[in-house]
């Protein structure tokens, strides 16, 4: 996939240097506009950014994962950096840490998040619902937001469910 380009240029919160991420998802690539996934496994090892706003990434039902199974895991991040009105859903996410972060109005929601969890910080108005978190630590970080709506989640295996840390949530 090629990188930005005039006709395509990157938004304020992508990395200039990293490539568009096209049908699909790879390591560290920007998604930038609406994805459907084929059913399959993604390996994105370090993890990608989505950084525009109003898209949606429906992964139904592919998995995505830093690496092939039985291979060095060392997680990565699926970053979501000064987006709004943007949703993830439909995903089963293995190892990778799903970080909102300055981020308004977005939606996760349906997905199934094996050693993966949420991580709010500074985003606001945000819906967490609906998802199946199954994860040592913590399930789910709160770090300074306010009116975010956590609803109907299941969280097992954690240590602990929800942490907050200052935050009106």
């Amino acid at each position: 996939p090629p990188f930005h380009s005039a006709s395509q240029p990157f938004p304020f919160n992508c990395p200039w240097t990293d490539p568009s991420c096209g049908s699909s998802p790879f390591q560290y690539c920007d998604m930038v506009s609406s994805t459907t996934l084929s059913p399959a496994n993604y390996y994105v090892p370090g993890g990608f950014d989505i950084c525009a706003n109003n898209i949606v990434l429906d992964c139904n039902g592919a998995t995505l994962e830093p690496d092939p199974p039985g291979t060095f895991n060392a997680g990565g991040t699926i970053k979501i950096t000064n987006v709004q009105g943007s949703t993830v859903k439909n995903c089963k996410l293995n190892n990778l840490l799903l970080q909102l972060s300055g981020s308004s109005f977005n939606t996760i929601t349906s997905n199934n998040l094996v050693n993966s969890s949420p991580q709010l910080i500074g985003s606001n108005s945000n819906i967490i619902s609906n998802n199946q978190i199954d994860v040592q630590g913590w399930g789910m970080e709160i770090q300074s937001g306010s009116n975010n709506t956590i609803a109907n989640n299941s969280i097992t295996s954690a240590s602990n469910g929800i942490q907050f840390i200052s935050g009106n949530d």
